[in-house]
């Protein structure tokens, strides 16, 4: 199976990432990342993230479930080992 991300910022290294630990099974998963620019020329690399629902129907069960699989992750990163290295942390905010 091949697969080509565009972009090397949040959400393609994101999806790289789950591609990679969801097909670990598959023997020919061929990843390529094309991008501009890569860490740590990206915008991600020095701006905050934040998750919300926002703009979409949230009525909508499948788009639900995966905003649900990407909070998940994101809440697996932050309770790892990894996050205080990378800069993660979980703030509150006001819109």
């Amino acid at each position: 199976m091949r697969v080509i991300i565009v972009g090397a910022g949040v959400i393609g290294l994101c999806t790289a990432c789950t591609l990679l630990k969801e097909y670990e099974h598959v023997d020919q998963l061929q990843l390529t990342i094309i991008s501009e620019k890569f860490s740590p020329d990206t915008t991600g690399d020095v701006s905050a993230g934040y998750w919300e629902l926002y703009g979409i129907e949230t009525n909508d069960q499948r788009t639900l479930k995966w905003a649900e699989y990407t909070y998940e992750i994101f809440m697996e990163e932050f309770f790892s080992d990894k996050a205080a290295r990378a800069g993660l942390m979980k703030m509150t905010s006001y819109m």
